[in-house]
């Protein structure tokens, strides 16, 4: 029979024929030569492009996947049939039909298709990152299948939001980049992985996070030793806990400790560069939040010695004007100067020199014996003290005149 469409009477005695006919069309051999991709979940769902010569479109056209029928589209000289849910992970035979009824595959061998189990993804890390996207994310899975040639992608979902590639980094390990939360969808989303041509997502599993970018807006103190050690709050937005938080002085880390959404604590770190000011960031070290915008600064200074001190006793009820010699006294920050007397007695101090402060003592009654001597130590931000154990003031009683004797003497001097 020649390939085309042919009318088809019936008759019941070889010369009469019926006057109404059916359309029968008969084709070229056809078979199967190709189909992309070759595996998906039992889920079902994986769009499969079919390579068949001499197909032609008809109302009946499909796909079988083992014992399936699912019906196919044709276009550009190729069918797509969606696989149908199974039970049962394993390989099944993929044949085509123009009728309906005769199925065909491969001339050589069955073309297979490979059904396989449902990736899971059981953990994340990091569980949370910024709406903006671009946080690398490590998933722990279960039967995720990758393969080898990469020629069919596995891709990490999130939630609603478009799909990213993903790369296997150990027997059950992932990484992915989050994209971009999508306008309007949960902050909180599952994380799934998704092989090549299958639009079937995941609901459940592992959750992660989008949250704001964090913003730093102030530090007190703003200044510090360039030796380090100066305890720093960070204030700022959108501060998250996290076990890996960290702030960054310039390009160096240093442990954070979370306080709340608007504060963290940490502790510079010692000046190893020419900067004296450096940007203040606030980000964990995973990389799951970042600073988005600072206007925080922290600024270098000479670590502040003390010398001498000049007198090294006053009364007990304060008053007394000392001199402190030394190095580190800045004038940038005289207003943030202050004398420590002990461990607890502070005072403000006034600046002389780069060499030089002074300070009054204050009331010490009930505070400290008569006669103990306590460190004086000095501050350039209001918050770290430096004191010398050779350096001490000591509290004596106060002095008082009782009686003089002569009361009277000539200008001239000499009594």
């Amino acid at each position: 029979m020649p390939k085309g469409a042919v009318e088809i009477a019936v008759t019941t005695n070889g010369i009469d024929f019926t006057d109404e006919t059916v359309t029968f069309i008969s084709s070229s051999p056809f078979y199967i030569t190709s189909i992309f991709p070759t595996r998906g979940t039992v889920r079902g769902g994986t769009r499969v492009l079919i390579e068949a010569p001499n197909v032609i479109l008809t109302d009946t056209i499909g796909c079988r996947f083992g014992d399936h029928h699912v019906p196919a589209t044709y276009s550009n000289s190729r069918l797509m049939c969606r696989s149908p849910e199974v039970v049962n992970e394993g390989q099944v035979v993929l044949s085509i039909t123009l009728n309906g009824q005769d199925y065909y595959s491969s001339p050589e061998s069955p073309t297979v298709f490979t059904y396989l189990p449902i990736p899971e993804v059981l953990e994340l890390t990091p569980t949370s990152g910024w709406v903006a996207g671009g946080t690398k994310v490590t998933l722990v899975t279960k039967n995720a299948y990758f393969d080898v040639s990469g020629k069919e992608k596995v891709f990490c979902s999130f939630g609603s939001s478009k799909l990213v590639s993903a790369s296997p980094i150990g027997k059950h390990l992932v990484n992915c980049v989050a994209p971009k939360m999508r306008q309007n969808s949960d902050r909180t989303v599952a994380v799934s992985l998704v092989y090549d041509s299958t639009d079937t997502r995941v609901t459940g599993g592992a959750l992660y996070t989008y949250v704001e970018p964090i913003i730093v807006n102030g530090l007190d103190p703003s200044v510090g030793s360039m030796l380090g050690g100066t305890v720093v709050s960070v204030y700022g937005l959108n501060f998250r806990s996290t076990a890996d938080l960290q702030c960054y002085f310039g390009n160096r880390t240093v442990p954070a400790l979370f306080k709340n959404e608007h504060t963290v604590t940490c502790t510079s770190p010692k000046k190893i560069t020419s900067e004296n000011v450096v940007v203040v960031k606030v980000a964990p070290m995973s990389g799951s939040m970042q600073t988005y915008y600072t206007s925080a600064y922290f600024e270098y200074v000479s670590h502040p010695y003390i010398y001498s001190i000049i007198p090294q006793t006053g009364s007990i009820q304060g008053g007394t004007l000392v001199t402190l010699k030394g190095h580190g006294f800045s004038k940038k920050y005289a207003h943030k100067l202050l004398c420590r007397f002990g461990k607890m007695l502070t005072v403000a101090a006034e600046y002389k020199s780069n060499q030089e402060v002074r300070c009054i003592s204050p009331n010490a009654e009930g505070i400290i014996s008569v006669g103990e001597s306590v460190q004086l130590a000095i501050s350039i931000n209001g918050h770290d003290f430096v004191s010398s154990k050779e350096i001490a003031f000591t509290f004596i009683p106060q002095i008082y005149i009782k009686s003089l004797n002569p009361s009277s003497a000539p200008v001239t001097g000499g009594t």
